[in-house]
């Protein structure tokens, strides 16, 4: 409990707020694209 609230405050300091929302359309990005790889995956599995 003591790790993850120290996560929490970590990154909800104004800094750590402004460099996610300067790269949020990358990170947005990159999960899109690693969701897409996953489902094409999905489909082209074989059961």
């Amino acid at each position: 409990m003591t790790v993850f609230t120290g996560y929490a405050l970590l990154f909800s300091t104004e800094g750590a707020l402004n460099a996610y929302r300067a790269a949020r359309r990358w990170i947005d990005g990159a999960m899109a694209a690693l969701f897409c790889a996953a489902g094409v995956k999905l489909l082209t599995a074989r059961l």
